[in-house]
């Protein structure tokens, strides 16, 4: 009989994982001139009127430049509902503001649509205060205080024209941090008497696109674009932990880890990680693995798509428990240990 569901419940409590900085990473923007996403995910952004500028180290262009203000300059994201997570979310980039006093300048927003909040967004005030928040998306109400949550960072403003790397955490509607070069910045409620929980808008072309550089300006108002420099923007659906956050901050590059040909799972040689879903004869796997082998091995199957727990479309991901479904109509549940 086929072997179609390969699990690990008996034994995953004893095993210990480390953790990678990759993990439940969504996408990352290195902005080295260009707008690529540098993980396995490519949801490579679409850039619009922004300038390669050197980045903190001097190294030219490493970063971008986006003019603000008048100018159309932006980010967009790709539409696509892996970019829509539920809490938790971290976001983390470098940016530099020649002025953050002539006002409110918005970092980045994960929905973006007209005259009504959605997703979470970033920005810095007129006094250099950075502030977190997110929308419930409800149409009835558009863009006010009952619509939305935000906190805000008061122990440490960006008063300067240095650049700064700056992280934002929301775990939920209470539950939210904001850490400025490696310090909790004390991010506490500010405004809002919105929902307990976030909203999206559709996928659909007419709106609901992550966007760095600009966000609504509220009934009809002309909206707000960024003026400042950004670098090595990143997102992940999940909450990283302080020592993460410390890494980031004091320049340690986020780098993947190498594909490996075939992972072991319980003595059982599994589906390679190399974006193909097809299963392959490995002498080398099956004697490393001290297996005989399974039937998967010599079966050349199609993967038609990896599904979540609630039937979502998602990417592969470590050290959780995925449906794999294939065009033969076999489905298995598997987990890829790191």
């Amino acid at each position: 009989m086929k072997k179609v569901i390969i699990t690990l419940l008996l034994i995953a409590p004893l095993i210990s994982f480390s953790q990678s900085i990759t993990d439940s990473l969504l996408l990352y923007y290195k902005m080295d001139a260009n707008a690529l996403d540098e993980t396995p995910n490519n949801f490579h952004a679409t850039s619009s009127g922004v300038v390669a500028v050197p980045d903190r180290f001097g190294n030219p262009n490493s970063a971008f430049n986006f003019p603000g203000i008048s100018v159309n300059s932006t980010f967009e994201f790709p539409k696509d509902s892996l970019l829509k997570p539920e809490f938790p979310i971290t976001v983390s980039f470098w940016t530099m503001i020649p002025d953050v006093s002539s006002g409110i300048k918005v970092f980045f927003n994960t929905d973006y649509v007209q005259n009504n909040y959605h997703g979470i967004w970033m920005a810095v005030d007129a006094a250099g205060f950075v502030r977190i928040g997110f929308g419930g998306g409800d149409a009835s109400l558009g863009c006010v205080s009952s619509n939305r949550i935000s906190y805000t960072a008061y122990e440490f403003p960006i008063t300067d024209s240095t650049w700064h790397h700056i992280v934002g955490v929301v775990r939920s509607a209470t539950d939210m941090d904001i850490f400025i070069d490696c310090n909790n910045a004390g991010a506490q409620f500010s405004t809002g008497t919105g929902p307990t929980s976030m909203a999206y808008s559709g996928y659909g072309s007419c709106c609901g696109g992550g966007i760095i550089g600009e966000t609504d300006g509220n009934n009809n108002a002309p909206p707000f674009f960024f003026e400042g420099n950004m670098d090595d923007f990143a997102y992940w659906n999940r909450d990283l932990t302080s020592t993460e956050i410390n890494s980031l901050c004091n320049s340690s590059p986020i780098v993947f880890p190498p594909i490996s040909s075939w992972n072991c799972v319980n003595g059982d040689c599994i589906d390679p990680l190399d974006g193909t879903g097809t299963y392959t004869d490995s002498t080398a796997c099956v004697t490393s693995c001290v297996s005989t082998g399974i039937d998967e091995i010599n079966s050349n199957k199609k993967l038609i798509k990896i599904t979540d727990i609630l039937g979502r479309n998602v990417k592969r991901k470590k050290n959780e428990f995925l449906f794999y479904i294939y065009e033969d109509g076999t489905v298995e549940k598997k987990i890829i240990i790191n």
